[in-house]
């Protein structure tokens, strides 16, 4: 949102009130509309690109966690049950574990999973799908079992390879893993972090143990 836009809302918010700035120079006047009361409630990942006039007019913060893995397996059960999919229990956390806590991730896997069931198998409704034919699926999308992706293991990769684990600025891992850093920041790294393979530190990005074992396992 414009500065701008949120320095009008400082007496709308207050007041329920707009002040307006007709004409230029010495023959403007400021013109107040009464405006009707009203709720608004706003969400955002980057609160520090609020200012802070704006944010101190709000009387409730919320802070809204990723879905955990049970919650995100209810989803794909629910999901599926609607497409009329049959899917196993350990199918279905493996879903919600490459979904990485974000429900959209989820319903968009399903998706292309059901889709690829339908395609690959001669099967009427219900569609089974069992974890082989998941595990066969994720291997086209190149997922693996920690519901990482190609782009994941770069990020991963680059800051072994090409910083020795680290620590290393945003900017300069996403420029050297050929993302740009607002994708790393927004797309990748919180997974990542959650997971325990990077962690942030004063002096940058750097790779854990976690990190290191699970890399050694896919370099043997």
């Amino acid at each position: 949102m414009p500065k701008v836009c949120q320095e009008i809302l400082y007496t709308a918010m207050e007041d329920f009130a707009l002040d307006l700035v007709i004409g230029k120079g010495n023959a403007s006047k400021v013109v107040r509309l009464s405006i009707p009361r009203f709720t608004l409630i706003a969400a955002t990942n980057k609160p520090n690109l609020c200012l802070g006039p704006f944010l101190d007019r709000f009387t409730l913060f919320f802070k809204l966690d990723y879905y955990s893995e049970e919650e995100l397996m209810e989803v794909v059960r629910r999901l599926a049950e609607k497409w009329g999919i049959e899917i196993e229990e350990e199918a279905r956390r493996l879903i919600a574990r490459a979904s990485k806590g974000v429900p959209r991730q989820a319903i968009n896997l399903l998706k292309k999973l059901k889709e690829f069931a339908f395609l690959s198998s001669a099967q009427e409704k219900p569609l089974k799908i069992g974890l082989e034919e998941l595990k066969r699926f994720f291997k086209i999308l190149e997922i693996d079992e920690w519901g990482l992706t190609p782009e994941d293991r770069r990020c991963l990769l680059t800051l072994y390879q090409e910083f020795k684990g680290g620590p290393v600025g945003l900017t300069s891992l996403a420029l050297s893993a050929n993302i740009s850093p607002e994708e790393l920041e927004t797309l990748y790294e919180p997974a990542l972090i959650r997971l325990g393979l990077i962690a942030r530190t004063r002096k940058g990005r750097v790779l854990t143990q976690k990190g290191y074992a699970y890399l050694k396992e896919r370099l043997k």
